[in-house]
């Protein structure tokens, strides 16, 4: 169903995919909407599906599950049109900080912005009961279980992963279906997105008669997340930082003859020579024989998962051969450690 708003040129379009799924989209073209990057390309939405799982009424739509029972309802969207700039500096860059809906993040107070285009703010309001549990939006820091009555700002960064889904007591899950930054919010019986950049609004309610129907329908719509292996289900041991493989067999060996279980060890950050900072050749006076303290790890049953730094020194090996890669070769765009008008090559 499309229907064009009485008091804009606003569109909806309200799609039922499935016994269990309706999508709706707003948007100001009269165009039937494609499927976003979130959605499976496995996905096939069911023919001529013509369950009775909404209703659309005075600007809300009420959504139903397989008893006829009103389960959710969208009470307010709007799209806000803004502009789209793209940032450079001249110069040493002057960095400050201040929050926006991705935290509070760091920002160059000497930079220069450039026009690119038109978009648009958006916002989602859903009607939700007092008392009903809402759980899910990802992997974040506040200790938060039920998020009814809570604030929660989605952005991927260092310990947050934002994922745009909700799962509700009353069981229904309701996916936004964006790639922007956003601002969850939710009091007195309403919740509320708020979508830092977009060009349309869409979502997805999904009903079931419980949390393991909600979740195999999401799979079904997104796409199934392999199994990790075994062993990343047991224990990880992770610090700071290992200072060398001597460090490292030795915590395995304090694990081991106490008895404490032990599937993986981390090596985070400067294993790395002097001040090459980044670069993914170890300092061979404290790793002097990977592949020996590889073979010891394994024959303890213990991983190691390394993490990687993706910057690069001036003076490594790493950076030269990127240089080639990109300069010689003529592969790839290659963005500089600073951000300057020149940090953007097209090679």
């Amino acid at each position: 169903m499309t229907i064009q708003n009485k008091d804009s040129s606003m569109f909806v379009h309200v799609t039922p995919l499935a016994e269990n799924i309706t999508r709706v989209v707003y948007t100001y073209s009269e165009k039937e909407p494609s499927y976003s990057i979130l959605i499976s390309k496995d996905f096939k939405a069911g023919n001529d599906v013509t369950v009775d799982s909404y209703i659309a009424k005075d600007g809300k739509i009420s959504f139903k599950n397989k008893k006829g029972e009103v389960v959710l309802e969208e009470i307010e969207h709007t799209l806000t049109e803004k502009s789209i700039f793209k940032y450079f500096v001249d110069g040493e860059p002057i960095v400050k900080t201040k929050q926006t809906a991705n935290g509070e993040v760091s920002y160059i107070e000497n930079a220069k912005q450039e026009f690119t285009g038109r978009a648009y703010e958006g916002k989602l309001s859903f009607a939700v009961t007092e008392d009903e549990g809402l759980y899910g939006l990802g992997q974040h820091e506040g200790g938060v279980y039920n998020y009814n009555g809570k604030k929660e700002y989605l952005y991927q960064t260092n310990m947050k992963i934002a994922i745009p889904f909700l799962l509700s007591s009353r069981n229904y899950g309701l996916l936004i279906d964006t790639e922007s930054a956003m601002v969850y919010d939710s009091e007195k019986g309403k919740i509320e997105f708020t979508l830092d950049t977009t060009h349309e609004l869409s979502y997805y309610v999904i009903t079931g008669e419980n949390f393991d129907e909600i979740i195999k329908t999401l799979r079904i719509l997104t796409g199934k997340a392999p199994m990790l292996p075994r062993w990343a289900y047991g224990y990880i041991q992770s610090k700071e930082r290992y200072h060398s493989s001597e460090d490292i067999l030795d915590t395995v060996a304090q694990f081991k003859k106490q008895d404490i279980p032990i599937d993986c060890i981390v090596q985070d950050w400067l294993t790395w020579e002097g001040s090459l900072w980044g670069e993914k050749r170890v300092d061979k006076k404290r790793f002097p024989d990977l592949k020996g303290l590889m073979n010891e790890l394994h024959a303890e049953h213990v991983k190691l998962m390394v993490s990687i730094w993706p910057n690069m020194a001036e003076g490594g090996e790493n950076l030269k051969e990127l240089k080639v890669m990109l300069i010689v070769k003529k592969e790839g765009l290659f963005i500089g450690n600073n951000v300057k008008k020149s940090g953007l090559h097209q090679a």
